[in-house]
């Protein structure tokens, strides 16, 4: 299974950023076909400024359509992340309600959850090379990789490099500790 992902990643990648579009730009629709539909939603669950925060959920998942073309691939899956992460925790507090309704949330809530992951995965990779990122050299290939990288990303390779550390560190002590309890 590793040689068929390995071969086909870029499509893979391809194929992700696709469908990842597809679910933002119909909820994008639908708030701004159904716009005070939306707005009153925003005001029921305490959404500050709610026609504001209407037209700037729209603006953003209309953003993802960045994700198809491969343009600023990581930039626009964090802010995508950001706002699924928002939209979790201010759109579906599932456990503000009941019943229903409590499920319904729920449901939206872990789906959101669930695309942060996949966003944050594209973060990582990146867009592959069927993207202008990659077709204008914005990709790992560029001098200009480093400064493209996901913010997010960079911390969690610092957390995973302080992790290898202190596993080494722990694991010298306890072979050194070893090695002189034999002595004795």
């Amino acid at each position: 299974m590793d040689k068929v992902s390995t071969k086909f990643s870029n499509e893979l990648i391809l194929v992700a950023r696709i469908v990842f579009v597809f679910l933002f730009l119909i909820s994008g629709g639908s708030k701004a076909f159904s716009f005070s539909a939306t707005v009153a939603y925003m005001t029921q669950v305490g959404v500050p400024v709610p026609t504001v925060a209407a037209i700037v959920a729209i603006c953003i998942e209309y953003l993802s359509v960045g994700l198809i073309l491969g343009v600023a691939t990581r930039p626009v899956a964090l802010t995508l992340a950001l706002f699924s992460l928002m939209a979790a925790l201010i759109g579906h507090p599932y456990w503000r309600f009941e019943g229903t309704e409590a499920a319904t949330n729920f449901i939206h809530f872990y789906k959101d959850v669930g695309l942060i992951g996949g966003l944050l995965l594209l973060c990582a990779t990146g867009p592959g090379k069927y993207s202008l990122d990659a077709m204008f050299g914005l990709t790992e290939a560029s001098a200009l990789s480093k400064a493209r990288r996901c913010p997010a990303i960079d911390a969690l390779d610092a957390l995973t490099y302080a992790a290898r550390f202190e596993q080494r560190r722990v694991g010298h002590t306890s072979q050194l500790r070893r090695l002189t309890s034999n002595d004795n």
